[in-house]
């Protein structure tokens, strides 16, 4: 997808570009942000999972 930006103004051009780049910046903290707290989920999971098994007396992990 091709994105446009106005061409009668460039100052207006690359405010518009500008704009765009600090929306994208902020998308990609927040898409960062996500991974970063399901990857500290999944650390959790697994530790609980290893405490429950060693609860249950399996000491396989």
């Amino acid at each position: 997808m091709k994105t446009t930006f106005p061409t009668t103004d460039t100052r207006s051009g690359a405010h518009a570009l500008l704009d765009a780049c600090a929306d994208a910046d902020q998308r990609a903290a927040e898409y960062q942000r996500v991974l970063d707290e399901n990857t500290a989920l999944r650390a959790r999971i697994a530790d609980l999972e290893q405490e429950l098994a060693w609860t249950n007396g399996d000491t396989r992990r």
